[in-house]
């Protein structure tokens, strides 16, 4: 379930864009200042951000430059009552956005923009994702290897699509949490760990389970092949 982050100064746009990716089956925050969108930052990772180009007091483009230069690459759509095409180019590239909007907009339209920044940026935009012979099918939630396939819930299947996007790559319970949860969701890092408890049952079903690797103090992975043992 994608995550994303609302930033501006109008709560009650904030809340219409809330609503509209909410009921879209998106976890949404909202911040109504640069303050408030740094501290949501610091804790929790993002598919995407809506950033309106002028926060009250300051400017949405300062703080997207200043996340840019401090490594911040999550992708971002900016909102703007400005008109002048060149302007709201310049101020795009100049800020680091990856697309704009003006208002007033289409729910239809800003939806369809964000789904297209974050495709853009993600490796699983299709039906199926791929790590080696293990293969996630996204409309139906199943994971497959050989002529076995399982069912997975919707938080197993959201770990196992993480880890899978990204093969090879270590996870924490921790980096999991912060991704694959809404910051007000009442969940601890032993829920997530019972995920992936659960996740790995579903795995020895198919013959998989030695894919999904531990390592202490780091986290966890999927691997393309079983670990060799000497």
């Amino acid at each position: 379930m994608p995550k994303i982050l609302v930033v501006d100064d109008d709560q009650s746009l904030c809340w219409l864009l809330k609503n509209l990716f909410e009921d879209s089956g998106y976890h949404v925050d909202v911040a109504y200042n640069a303050t408030e969108a740094k501290l949501f930052i610091d804790q929790f990772a993002y598919d995407a951000m809506i950033l309106d180009w002028d926060l009250g007091t300051s400017a949405g483009t300062n703080l997207l430059k200043h996340l840019r230069a401090t490594g911040f690459n999550t992708p971002c759509l900016m909102l703007t009552g400005r008109r002048d095409e060149l302007s709201c180019e310049y101020g795009l590239l100049e800020a680091g956005a990856d697309d704009y909007v003006t208002k007033p907009f289409s729910g239809v339209e800003l939806r369809a923009r964000i789904q297209a920044i974050m495709r853009r940026t993600r490796s699983f935009c299709g039906e199926e994702l791929k790590v080696g012979n293990l293969i996630l099918t996204r409309p139906t939630a199943t994971i497959s290897l050989g002529g076995g396939s399982v069912p997975l819930h919707k938080h197993e299947f959201l770990v196992l699509e993480l880890l899978m996007k990204y093969p090879g790559e270590f996870f924490t319970a921790e980096s999991m949490l912060s991704r694959l949860w809404s910051s007000e969701a009442e969940v601890s890092l032993d829920n997530v760990r019972m995920h992936i408890s659960k996740l790995r049952k579903k795995l020895r079903v198919i013959m998989a389970d030695d894919l999904l690797e531990t390592e202490r103090g780091m986290g966890y992975r999927i691997t393309a092949q079983s670990p060799v043992v000497d």
